[in-house]
């Protein structure tokens, strides 16, 4: 019996695991290749998480999500000379990303 607690415990432990994800990227201009400085990233099931590239067109998103593995992030960039996209990047991920101007 004791060990059926053992086990049982074990499993709700590990089942309520926090896992850190950390997605990084690097976005540049379709008709320059050059980086897009100042871009709006955020996550799309949290908004309030958000960031700007920086003068190397480089962003950084954290975020706790519930769960063994740790799923990946839907990243939303976009501003009012590029069109909004999402962008799926795995969970310890880091993407080139290139957007087109509307």
């Amino acid at each position: 019996m004791k060990q059926v607690f053992a086990i049982l415990g074990f499993c709700i432990a590990l089942a309520s695991c926090d896992c850190h994800q950390v997605v990084r990227g690097t976005v540049f201009d379709f008709a320059t290749g050059k980086p897009i400085i100042g871009l709006e990233v955020y996550n799309k099931d949290k908004s309030r998480s958000n960031t700007i590239t920086d003068s190397l067109g480089k962003f950084e998103l954290s975020n706790v999500s519930g769960g063994i593995t740790c799923p990946p992030m839907t990243v939303v960039l976009g501003s009012k000379d590029y069109k909004n996209t999402e962008v799926i990047i795995p969970s310890g991920g880091n993407m080139s990303i290139v957007l087109k101007k509307k």
